[in-house]
């Protein structure tokens, strides 16, 4: 018996000890398997910054031709320019010179040695007609070359922005480039390289023709939804006097229900988060899931509430900085308080998002 019973607790143990292993090999496997998706999503990802930044360089290349054109334009206009300005500088010495010596002084007097009251009317109305057509030569002079320094600065910056364009090209090339090379060697060390290299070519299939296009559909629709917010905000006395300055607040909660009310089509399955100076609008649709992110500032000179796009995130891929920046350029967040129905001008002071709630404070503007 005590020797069955030690095969008994023998075989117990075994088969503990077996599960066990059995179950850290499966972990094992399973943590590998993770670990090898996310160096797939990472690949994925990286393959997809290279083909945004591609396509700025396109952009870049189609401004900088576009820069090209308008400085020609600009440059022909301004040799133009200068020779009308050239004639009438001409005229216009020529009456400077008349007053200067004041030939047009001794005119006036005519006036005074007429015979009669007649010939005096009749002297001062051809006077009158020489009078406004010289102040017409030296008005058209001033006019015209106000034209012409106003297009030597468009040129000169036409050429600063065209200079900006062509750095912003090469240094978007050389990052392409060193990207480039850098996933080619990260592919070199794989048995999987053609499979992933198929993967990319179809993420950024899909990512032009459907996540793209999501992306420009919701930027189109918040800023035109949003423009409304601050008027609703008033109306629905959301704003109030704190420490001697208006105050809009509206909470997160509240703003997705906003956003769904105007839009329940587009906004149903999207929510609006609020915290720690981060404004985040994240949702999917049709199976594509996105996240929008950035902060507000008050831009006091031009009392202008900024939105400064930090963050775009297409199903888990983090999209680079050009395609934030394009973006940006094309779609509008930002909020003016000078077009708000007031009966008084306000002036907006700052922006402040706490967990759950933004609140923006104004002071009366004088």
């Amino acid at each position: 018996m005590p020797c069955r019973r030690w095969l008994v607790m023998a075989f117990v143990m075994y088969f503990a000890v077996f599960t066990c292993l059995y179950q850290a090999g499966t972990l094992s496997v399973l943590a590998e398997e993770i670990s090898a998706d996310e160096e797939i999503r990472k690949l994925l990802n990286k393959g997809l910054t290279i083909y945004e930044i591609d396509q700025e360089l396109d952009r870049l290349t189609a401004k900088e031709e576009e820069l090209t054109i308008e400085i020609q334009d600009v440059t022909q206009r301004i040799s133009e320019q200068e020779v009308i300005v050239a004639a009438k500088r001409e005229q216009a010495g020529k009456v400077l010179r008349t007053y200067y010596k004041g030939n047009r002084q001794h005119l006036w007097l005519l006036i005074l040695k007429a015979d009669n009251f007649y010939d005096a009317l009749r002297t001062y109305y051809y006077l009158s007609l020489i009078y406004k057509y010289e102040r017409k030569i030296l008005r058209e002079h001033a006019e015209v070359y106000q034209e012409l320094k106003r297009l030597l600065t468009r040129l000169e910056e036409d050429r600063q922005e065209l200079r900006s364009v062509k750095a912003e090209y090469l240094a978007q090339r050389e990052r392409l480039i060193a990207l480039q090379e850098q996933l080619d060697q990260e592919l070199a060390a794989r048995d999987d390289a053609d499979a992933i290299k198929q993967q990319i070519e179809a993420l950024t299939k899909v990512w032009e023709e459907e996540g793209l296009p999501i992306f420009r559909h919701y930027f189109r629709e918040l800023a035109t939804i949003i423009t409304k917010l601050p008027e609703e905000l008033i109306r629905g006395n959301k704003i109030s006097l704190k420490g001697g300055r208006f105050v809009l607040s509206i909470t997160d909660e509240e703003l997705t229900e906003f956003f769904r009310r105007h839009n329940p089509e587009d906004f149903e399955n999207f929510t609006f988060s609020f915290a720690n100076d981060d404004f985040t609008a994240y949702g999917s649709k049709d199976s594509t899931a996105i996240s929008i992110s950035g902060y507000y500032e008050v831009q006091e000179e031009d009392n202008v509430i900024l939105f400064h796009l930090t963050s775009l995130i297409y199903n888990s891929f983090e999209l680079p900085d050009t395609t934030i920046r394009d973006l940006s350029e094309q779609f509008n967040l930002n909020f003016y308080p000078d077009y708000l129905d007031m009966p008084f001008k306000i002036q907006a002071k700052e922006v402040l998002i706490e967990d759950g709630t933004m609140s923006i404070s104004f002071v009366l503007r004088r």
